[in-house]
């Protein structure tokens, strides 16, 4: 199976869920979510917005492969001023 397609396992549902509810518990709303098309990537989106409201969402095949500095520039191209 590729990395791309492999699946969280059961901590790592249990991590999304548990972030999620700390996000609840924060009133942690965020405008913009980018997500990577990957499973995993999916699955803990899908965790989190079991418990909290995860705002927009979009989904980028590119952040799967970025590395920092690439990260950084898909959030600032996909952000306002206020983003990070």
């Amino acid at each position: 199976m590729r990395d791309f397609d492999r699946p969280l396992d059961a901590s790592g549902l249990a991590d999304a869920a548990t972030m999620g509810a700390a996000m609840r518990a924060r009133s942690y709303i965020p405008d913009l979510t980018l997500c990577s098309n990957a499973k995993r990537a999916r699955q803990t989106l899908e965790g989190l917005a079991g418990h909290t409201d995860t705002g927009r969402v979009l989904f980028l095949d590119t952040l799967y492969s970025e590395d920092a500095a690439g990260y950084l520039s898909i959030i600032r191209g996909n952000g306002g001023p206020g983003s990070l």
